[in-house]
């Protein structure tokens, strides 16, 4: 065996090298794939504020636009709830901004969430 192993470069079989980047691209799209498992789909629509419930502010803010998709239709109530109470309060005043100057909000909800509970919410003309 050592003699035909002897014309080899480094001494390696022929297939060594093709095995070892083999078992390299599937650990590397394994990793890959781990990462991409985290991906969200998210659904958004655009409208304006046609009234915002302020009854369990500041843990709790819930409020309407004048469009929506299947899941969130126009009129229903949309809910935003973060843990951060500060941050609650500025989405509180950014759509009391937007329902005074007519400024139109994008909602960004996870896809198909009946609940209707936002991740980002944006002010947009």
């Amino acid at each position: 065996m050592r003699e035909q192993m002897r014309g080899m470069p480094n001494g390696r079989r022929p297939c060594e090298g093709v095995r070892a980047r083999t078992v390299r691209a599937a650990l590397l799209a394994l990793l890959v794939l781990g990462f991409c498992g985290n991906a969200q789909a998210l659904q958004n629509f655009t409208g304006k504020v046609t009234s915002i419930e302020v009854t369990y502010m500041p843990g709790k803010l819930v409020f309407a636009l004048d469009a929506g998709n299947a899941a969130c239709p126009a009129g229903k109530g949309l809910t935003w709830n973060k843990a951060d109470q500060e941050n609650n309060k500025a989405v509180m005043a950014a759509l009391a901004t937007s329902m005074s100057t007519g400024l139109r909000v994008k909602f960004y909800i996870e896809d198909d969430d009946i609940a209707c509970v936002g991740r980002y919410v944006y002010l947009v003309e």
